[in-house]
């Protein structure tokens, strides 16, 4: 979920844009990943995630959210606030 433009040196000192438009592949996520993202997130002291439905990976959120390791804690004017297993 993002952009990302490629600039490199051709060699002059000068840096160039060598290519400006990317192209994207949805590739499912490794097994267990999104457990070891909020693992990282717990062992950093993070234990509550907020989203707003429709942005970013909210959705993913919402179906998969045993995959995550996640609860949801509360509901209001289109926020979920998560707890973190």
């Amino acid at each position: 979920w993002g952009a990302m433009r490629i600039d490199g040196d051709l060699g002059t000192g000068a840096w160039s844009t060598l290519t400006a438009a990317g192209t994207t592949e949805n590739i499912p996520w490794p097994p267990l990943m999104r457990r070891q993202v909020m693992q990282e997130l717990k062992a950093s002291g993070i234990h509550w995630l907020v989203f707003r439905d429709g942005e970013l990976i909210s959705d993913d959120l919402i179906f998969r959210s045993k995959q995550w390791g996640i609860t949801l804690a509360a509901y209001r004017d289109r926020c979920r606030l998560w707890h973190l297993d």
